[in-house]
């Protein structure tokens, strides 16, 4: 069955789409979420079902009542209990996949009085693989909002197809720039990088260039290798012509391509 998107005609997609790798990203995502499905709370985890970590919880009145929820679920350990969400985890293999839960015929009692204490009328959530791992989305519904209504069911689909490639990608986007700023802010890093390199150069040469990249001084550097400033200079000078590197903006390209093909092996585990 085709999805309707009437439900978009005033969704303001720029506002979202602008919000990827930003911290407003997750109120964005609820926005559409509120909009396509009339949930109340958005909840995204990652990790896995026997030890799920909270990313974020957003409550589209601007209360506090989804961190509430995720407080209770994470902290209570109520995942011991929640054998529906174990199951459904367990039944895909990269996803993602979106399953809607039974909130009233549960047959765990925990459960139920877990959905009864925080207000759960109706819960759906998205499960999939991401570049970090496992991922959960989850769309609550408060039992005073009633059931989804048929478009809200057939648009359900949405939170996999939609929703949650999106949240992947921010995420990406996040983990992308983290790396981007260790690349050229930790000292340690360039100089691992530069090992990776597969040209031969001396390794003075490469202590030299991670401390320029690194934006110490031609000064800074000679006090902090214990050479003279001449000395710097030269060894600069034989990294440049071994590389063809014309200035320091040269440099700071030719590393960058360097970090995007050996970037992956300084990722932290």
């Amino acid at each position: 069955m085709a999805t309707d998107w009437r439900w978009s005609s005033g969704f303001q997609w720029d506002s979202l789409l602008a919000s990827f790798g930003r911290p407003t990203f997750e109120v964005e995502v609820t926005r559409l979420l509120v909009e396509a499905l009339g949930v109340d709370q958005v909840h995204i985890f990652r990790g896995t079902v026997d030890e799920p970590q909270i990313v974020a919880s957003i409550c589209a009145s601007g209360t506090g009542r989804a961190e509430q929820q995720s407080g209770i679920y994470i902290d209570q350990k109520v995942w011991r209990f929640d054998s529906e969400f174990s199951r459904y985890d367990h039944d895909i293999e990269h996803g993602p996949a979106v399953f809607r839960f039974d909130t009233v015929r549960t047959k765990s009692q925990e459960m139920r009085d877990f959905y009864e204490f925080v207000d759960v009328g109706e819960r759906v959530v998205a499960i999939g693989d991401s570049p970090s791992g496992r991922l959960y989305l989850a769309g609550i519904r408060s039992r005073a909002r009633g059931c989804f209504t048929a478009d809200e069911e057939h648009r359900l689909r949405l939170l996999g197809e939609m929703a949650f490639p999106m949240v992947a990608r921010h995420y990406a986007l996040q983990r992308e720039k983290q790396a981007m700023s260790r690349a050229l802010t930790s000292l340690p890093i360039i100089e691992r990088c530069l090992s990776l390199c597969r040209e031969n150069f001396s390794k003075r040469e490469g202590q030299v260039a991670a401390r320029m990249l690194y934006g110490l001084s031609t000064e800074g550097i000679a006090l902090d290798l214990g050479i003279s400033a001449d000395t710097v200079v030269c060894y600069r000078r034989r990294f440049y012509q071994r590389f063809g590197i014309g200035c320091f903006r040269d440099l700071v390209i030719w590393y960058m391509d360097l970090y995007g093909a050996v970037g992956h092996y300084l990722e932290p585990n």
